[in-house]
């Protein structure tokens, strides 16, 4: 089962296997990491140009996930200022953004993800 943490994609090894303190050493340096603000919750997206939407798949949405705007650049700003850019739906692994139809092709964003 794919964690969404690098290194850590397989279940851990069995007990008293020398590649269990590895494993365990990596599940430290995750948590060590999250503990000092690396929590692996962001996801960059560009819109897709000449369209109304864009989808993103990514392992770490679901359907409740919380998902955060940074803009990026400058016609990344102007849509979150036009007010058209939003979530138009979500599930397990994917949504859907909804956002203006034009043919900029530098909206890009820093998307934030929790839960």
């Amino acid at each position: 089962m794919a964690t969404g943490y690098q290194g850590l994609d397989h279940p851990p090894p069995v007990p008293g296997q020398p590649a269990l303190a590895a494993w365990l050493a990596r599940v430290v340096a995750i948590l060590n990491g999250a503990v000092g603000g690396n929590l692996n919750a962001t996801l960059g997206v560009t819109l897709a140009a000449n369209a109304g939407s864009t989808v993103v798949n990514d392992p770490r949405l679901s359907g409740t996930s919380y998902i955060g705007f940074c803009p990026l650049t400058g016609n990344a700003a102007a849509e979150i200022a036009g007010g058209g850019l939003y979530v138009s739906s979500q599930g397990a692994r994917t949504m859907t953004l909804a956002h203006a139809n034009n043919a900029e092709t530098d909206r890009k964003f820093l998307l934030l993800i929790i839960g």
